[in-house]
């Protein structure tokens, strides 16, 4: 992503002071390994 705005003209990037966040998300049924019990 840094390279595209960089070839768009862009001349640097500053990190911000922000609140961190903590996600997470579940694992869709599809993609979870069954167990073999």
């Amino acid at each position: 992503m840094i390279q595209q705005l960089q070839a768009w003209g862009a001349i640097g990037a500053d990190e911000l002071a922000g609140r961190e966040e903590n996600i997470t998300f579940s694992m869709p049924k599809e993609l979870r390994v069954r167990s073999l019990l």
